[in-house]
């Protein structure tokens, strides 16, 4: 993880971040050994990363792929390859930032099914996306941070009762004309 811009952070159990799907993958290795060099950036052993490079292939659905260099894959491809290596061993704490625009429909909706058996597994998942149909899929609690203040927190449909009064006062007060002006 990053260093706090104030305060600090304090960890106590196994974190994975997911920031920025695919800024660790490198073109010129092959889709498993850039699955096997997220997976040790993580913090994983060598033998416990080979043990999963099959199921990450399979996730990912690149098992044809796996053995040649990431060059030749689409972007979409790395996104999954990225994706399936990085969540193919459960932490304890899991960071997403909007990383959940993976792959077409069906590879999303693979995508869910993992996080929420990681969730279901003990996996606290913390969430950050402006997708109102992502958040209330993934989570229970909300918090609403504006100017990197707390703005509202609390059950996904009262945060965003909140948040989208919020945003329609700010776009009422800077963005719709008022039409006495205009007489």
């Amino acid at each position: 993880l990053g260093k706090p811009t104030r305060g600090r952070i304090v960890t106590t159990r196994p974190v994975q971040a997911i920031l920025s799907l695919g800024d660790t993958l490198d073109p010129y290795l092959t889709g498993r050994e850039n699955a096997t060099l997220i997976r040790i950036l993580s913090g994983l052993r060598r033998r416990e990363v080979v043990a999963r490079l099959d199921e990450i292939a399979a996730f990912a659905e690149l098992e044809s792929f796996f053995d040649r260099p990431l060059r030749t894959y689409s972007e979409g491809m790395q996104l999954r390859l990225a994706f399936a290596a990085a969540t193919s061993a459960a932490p304890e704490v899991l960071l997403l930032d909007e990383v959940m625009s993976v792959g077409d429909l069906l590879f999303q909706e693979k995508c869910f099914h993992r996080l929420e058996e990681m969730q279901q597994g003990g996996t606290a998942v913390l969430f950050a996306s402006h997708d109102e149909e992502h958040v209330r899929r993934l989570c229970d609690r909300v918090v609403w941070l504006s100017h990197g203040e707390v703005a509202a927190h609390g059950s996904p449909d009262d945060v965003y009762a909140r948040y989208e009064t919020g945003m329609q006062h700010i776009w009422e007060t800077n963005f719709v004309p008022d039409l006495r002006t205009l007489e």
